[in-house]
């Protein structure tokens, strides 16, 4: 589940730096390649956008959202409302369900041998992993298949979408609040997020406002 994200400053900065890193890679075991279409050729997108949107209340998220939903339509595209219910049961598996197993598969080491290396809110999150059995994560790989499979159709058929507009995050927390439930923090941060990775498709996140 975890990748290699790239941080720039523009779209393009990051689109040269993702050329030069895609494709192909025969040392990795879970590469998995598969190029899009390299321009959308000047049509107008359909752009999904959540029938129900989560921000904070009276916060400006909400403002923010709206003008670039506007911005969208000011361009020729089409925004279209999109139920997001599939979405957000994908998104809530990630962090009670044994997903973070492959965290600590890698660190499982570090923990038993010196556990006041690591902080412990992040010890807390990837030690859960060890109350899952290889059920549990075959379970809940059945359920993501199915998952899946429902958001497929996103993208398929005359009421697909060419691409979805989402918030990238419903609020901004304090360390304070991170602390007294990091989990929490984590999960409600992700609503628009955390799915990504485990339906296997990409995101791009940028400013919308300040």
């Amino acid at each position: 589940l975890d990748c290699v994200s790239i941080f720039a400053l523009t779209v393009d900065d990051a689109a040269h730096v993702l050329s030069v890193m895609e494709g192909p890679d025969s040392d990795d075991i879970y590469s998995r390649f598969e190029p899009g279409p390299a321009a959308w050729g000047g049509k107008a997108l359909r752009i999904g956008v959540p029938r129900d949107v989560r921000l904070a209340p009276g916060s400006y998220y909400a403002t923010a959202f709206a003008e670039a939903c506007d911005k969208a339509r000011a361009l020729g595209h089409e925004v279209v409302p999109v139920d997001f219910d599939v979405m957000h049961r994908t998104a809530a598996l990630l962090y009670p369900g044994p997903w973070v197993a492959e965290r600590y598969s890698v660190v499982q080491s570090l923990i038993e041998r010196d556990p006041e290396a690591i902080d412990p809110v992040v010890r807390d999150v990837i030690g859960a992993a060890a109350q899952f059995s290889a059920a549990d994560l075959f379970r809940a790989q059945y359920l993501l298949r199915e998952f899946q499979q429902q958001a497929a159709h996103t993208w398929q058929g005359k009421e697909g979408v060419d691409v979805l507009l989402v918030p990238t995050a419903p609020r901004h927390p304090t360390f304070a609040d991170i602390e007294a439930d990091p989990v929490g923090v984590n999960s409600s941060l992700g609503v628009y997020t955390n799915f990504v990775n485990l339906l296997g498709w990409s995101a791009l996140a940028v400013p919308a406002g300040t």
